[in-house]
């Protein structure tokens, strides 16, 4: 590393930026600013970080989350002051919440200037509160301030974001004019000289390993005692992170002869793999089959879900044990009903506590009934949603996963895409891996996380989206420009928001429509033309499924917007469940 910089501002905005890069975090995201110039030359200069530049700061965090939740290592969010730094808090709540190592490195004002009415200053301090997992007040760069201070502080700040309480931290980084790298460059060697073992090679200053938390022997002869002593086991699988938990997941739930319930946000949702319930969402519709179907022990692996249906049943068997098993450290009981929480690598786990499971008494015709309740289901939907012409939002789900490339990636909308995805999704044999933000749920910055996404991978990308989430973020289009991949855009455009027709205000005719609806009225043609995509707008089923299958082939990106009624869908969603009760219903008699 050089020994000449232009300022000690300079030198300081550097080594942080050199030091990110030896820790192996070396994916940024600029927004452009004055304040943080510093830090943007120092990114800019160095030949090891990649970045990509969004001029919307919200826009950029979430378009970083995106990156992060497809590659589980860290990225860089840098930002000027003021309320550029406040702009990246939805996207740091839903980092908190799904454990994902975001970092922040924002630029301030000097001490001096804080709390004087001076332009673009705000109180930066904690601004992020309990959601970062550590905040550092970076000082103004000072010759009198040791420069191991420096690389100190950004080690201890990489580290927290990893481990068994994972998430973002914020490094906020006061800087003084004149702070622009311009004019002659003055001598630091007699400073730098105390970190010469540093400067000499390309090791970070310091090093904290994570460790990975094994299980105890007794816990693992317990919980092994407990799956099974169990007659009606459930194994769930909420949002997993890694490719390698899938198999071990597998092989402990055969080995059990239990029923699967995968969320969609777990990658096993959408794989034929036995003995999945794909359609445990509309199975558990039914009151009468969920009454007499209580499970006597749960094994939940990996984090949340999405489905009401599923969370209401365990609320109401309310099972003697319920396991929960996931590598992070965070709470996840709505119910309050967990009856032993193990943080541990998930297929560690299940390949230890496999010899454990003892005395399998599992009811044998336990299984056959979740089973048959989900041929019965899946005979309906195939029916129902993949003969039909209309364009309907079930039929769009199915069509979707029937028709998208192997070796694809699809990010999903939160509210209801998610939901349906969730219910009536099919099971396919190829490869498909899933996207979504569920740390927070929200529908905020669906556009910029799915192109994030999409950039980490080498697949064919999709993203399913509604149309209030699309309005939410319509200016990250603008970074579709930075894939070198085609990307198929499916909007769902059914004027406002659907899934509020599933509550119980839409009973409420007088004020409905205008206050929770929202019908907005819009088509998004001209969104196409503004961000060069190919648009396409299908009449029915049959011109979708052309449309979508076509796209693949484009040169650009593609807008296929399906048009569809809000109180049409509900109806839609109303009679298939009606009819799979009532299948349920029979099937039980």
């Amino acid at each position: 590393m050089k020994r000449s910089f232009y300022s000690i501002t300079d030198l300081w905005a550097s080594i942080i930026i050199e030091e990110l890069v030896r820790l192996s975090v070396c994916d940024f995201c600029l927004s452009p600013g004055s304040r943080n110039t510093p830090l943007v030359t120092a990114v800019a200069e160095n030949e090891q970080a990649k970045y990509i530049i969004h001029y919307d700061e919200r826009g950029a965090g979430f378009f970083a989350l995106g990156q992060v939740r497809a590659t589980q290592k860290p990225m860089v969010l840098i930002c000027t002051s003021g309320s550029a730094v406040a702009n990246y808090l939805p996207a740091l709540v839903e980092a908190d919440n799904d454990n994902l190592p975001l970092i922040v490195l924002s630029a301030d004002r000097p001490p001096e200037l804080r709390g004087s009415g001076a332009n673009q200053t705000i109180d930066q301090l904690h601004i992020f509160g309990n959601r970062v997992r550590s905040f550092v007040d970076m000082p103004c760069p000072d010759l009198s301030i040791e420069p191991s201070y420096v690389l100190g502080s950004i080690d201890r700040a990489v580290s927290m974001t990893r481990g068994s309480n994972a998430g973002p931290v914020h490094i906020n980084c006061m800087f003084r004019e004149p702070f622009t790298p311009i004019g002659e460059q003055q001598e630091f060697s007699s400073y730098v000289n105390k970190i010469e073992d540093w400067l000499k090679n390309d090791k970070s200053y310091s090093h904290q390993s994570i460790s990975v938390t094994t299980p105890q022997l007794h816990e693992l002869e317990k919980i092994g005692q407990q799956l099974g002593s169990a007659k009606r086991g459930i194994v769930i699988v909420g949002q997993l992170t890694s490719s390698s938990e899938y198999t071990a997941i597998e092989n402990i739930a055969k080995s059990l002869g239990w029923p699967l319930f995968a969320d969609v946000s777990s990658q096993l949702r959408t794989k034929q793999t036995a003995p999945a319930i794909p359609y445990s969402d509309l199975i558990l519709s039914s009151e009468q089959f969920i009454s007499e179907h209580q499970p006597d022990c749960i094994l939940h692996l990996g984090g949340r879900f999405v489905s009401k249906n599923l969370q209401q049943w365990i609320e109401l068997s309310n099972p003697p044990t319920y396991i929960q098993v996931n590598q992070y450290d965070r709470k996840i009981d709505p119910a309050h009903i967990v009856t032993t929480k193990l943080v541990a690598d998930i297929p560690m786990f299940c390949d230890l506590v496999i010899p454990f499971i003892t005395g399998n008494c599992c009811d044998k015709d336990w299984l056959q009934m979740f089973l048959s309740a989900n041929q019965g289901v899946s005979t309906l939907l195939e029916m129902k949603c993949d003969n039909t012409k209309e364009l309907t939002e079930p039929a769009i789900i199915r069509s979707i996963i029937s028709h998208i490339p192997d070796r694809s990636a699809l990010f999903i909308a939160s509210s209801m895409p998610i939901r349906d995805m969730n219910s009536f999704a099919p099971t396919v044999y190829f490869d498909l891996v899933i996207g979504c933000n569920r740390g927070a749920s929200g529908i905020d910055g669906t556009i910029a996380s799915s192109i994030g996404f999409f950039m980490s991978t080498d697949r064919h990308a999709v993203l399913l989206i509604g149309d209030l989430a699309f309005l939410h973020d319509i200016n990250s289009l603008y970074l579709l420009k930075n894939l070198s991949k085609q990307v198929t855009i499916v909007l769902i455009n059914n004027n406002g928001g659907g899934i509020f027709s599933f509550l119980p205000i839409a009973e409420r005719n007088d004020i409905f429509d205008q206050f929770f609806g929202t019908p907005h009225n819009l088509n998004f043609k001209s969104t196409a033309e503004m961000f060069a995509l190919q648009y396409h707008s299908p009449r029915n089923m049959s011109e979708f499924v052309d449309c979508f299958d076509h796209s693949f082939d484009s040169s650009t990106p593609v807008l296929i917007e399906c048009q569809t009624d809000r109180n049409e869908n509900y109806i839609f969603h109303r009679e298939i469940r009606e009819k799979i009760i009532a299948i349920l219903n029979n099937k039980a008699d």
